[in-house]
Order: structure tokens, then sequence, then C-alpha cells
């Protein structure tokens, strides 16, 4: 897997938004893919899953990580497909997504206002 290529270094900390927001580890690139790297130790663990799974929708996906990663992960197609995983593993954790894909689907956004 390419999470596997991530050295630790800390480089996306520096331009993650919600760690400069929160300050907290938890919320970086870094430590997803750290989680990512020992998750058969997360799989014993329903708590440690369902706060994995929350972090994972905790990142606004804008892509700062990747551009600055010296490893070259894909860290955004790495988000993409282990946010996917989490909804089919406990879609009844993200009831609040349907809203959205109901507002993008009939407005193209998912504020649920007028295009115009």
């Amino acid at each position: 897997m390419s999470y596997d290529k991530c050295v630790r270094c800390g480089s996306c900390m520096k331009f993650c938004p919600l760690f400069e927001a929160r300050e907290e580890e938890q919320w970086t690139p870094r430590a997803k893919t750290y989680l990512l790297q020992v998750m058969d130790m997360i799989e014993q663990d329903e708590e440690l899953r369902r706060e994995f799974r929350r972090l994972l929708f905790q990142c606004a996906m804008c892509g700062r990580c990747e551009e600055v990663c010296s490893s070259d992960v894909d860290l955004l197609r790495i988000w993409h497909e282990q946010r996917a995983r989490a909804y089919q593993t406990a879609p009844e954790e993200f009831e609040y997504l349907t809203a959205l894909k109901k507002a993008i689907a009939n407005v193209k956004n998912i504020y649920g206002l007028d295009p115009e």
C-alpha cells in the first residue's frame, strides 16, 4: 500500500489546516497514515475503529499534505478509499451525509441552495 511509504517526517503537519486549527496530531495526515499501518491492532477495538472513521471525515481534502509529501504518498487517493471503506463498514455513523448527497444530487452544492 502507498501509505507504507510514509516515513512520518511531519512535513504534512506544517501545511494541514486542521492541525493548524486544532493543534493535535491526531488530525494530521501523518497520524492517519500511522493508524493505517497498525490497522490490524485497531480492528480489534470498536472504539478505536469508530474514532479512526471519524478522523477520516475530519479532513478538508485540500491536498496540501500531498503537495509537500517528500515520500510521494498519494494521500488524497488513500483518504478517498478509506472514506469509502468506512462508509461501507458503518453507514449508520454517517447519516449526516444523506442530506449532503441529496443536496448535491438536487442543486449541485452541499448547502442545498439555489445554484444561482
